[in-house]
């Protein structure tokens, strides 16, 4: 398994920060970008939310990417999950801040969650949860 997740202040004005379609039609972008595959496509638009702030979720072969967005600060988290590694995140990261000229608040990837592996043995990190 492999993680990567960006969030920051997008400081562009664009409209999927507040449109669940075309922030779908950017999900199947990013999904070719990162060389995956998509299967289908989950969208909500919560009009109770200032601005819209939609959610969107791509369900890929290899996964799943979801992202939120906070219009009204301009922020958006990106985080996506593949059960194979992520060709080049730093670089994906990057083109995607390029794109959204987004002020990058956070940046993580994993790419040794082996879970063929964490199916056999727990990995140290588990300890944290199972101390009780």
């Amino acid at each position: 398994m492999a993680l990567l997740v960006l969030a920051g202040v997008v400081n562009r004005n664009t409209p999927i920060l507040q449109d669940k379609d075309l922030l779908g039609a950017w999900l199947y972008q990013l999904a070719e970008l990162i060389e995956m595959h998509p299967v289908s496509l989950s969208t909500e638009g919560y009009e109770h939310w200032p601005a819209g702030a939609p959610s969107a979720t791509l369900y890929i072969e290899e996964s799943a990417i979801t992202v939120h967005c906070y219009p009204e600060t301009r922020f958006m988290e990106i985080v996506m999950h593949s059960c194979k590694a992520i060709p080049d995140p730093l670089g994906i990261a990057r083109k995607i801040q390029a794109e959204l000229q987004m002020d990058v608040r956070f940046y993580l990837y994993e790419p040794a969650l082996d879970w063929r592996a964490l199916s056999l043995k727990a990995h140290p990190s588990a300890a944290i949860v199972q101390e009780v």
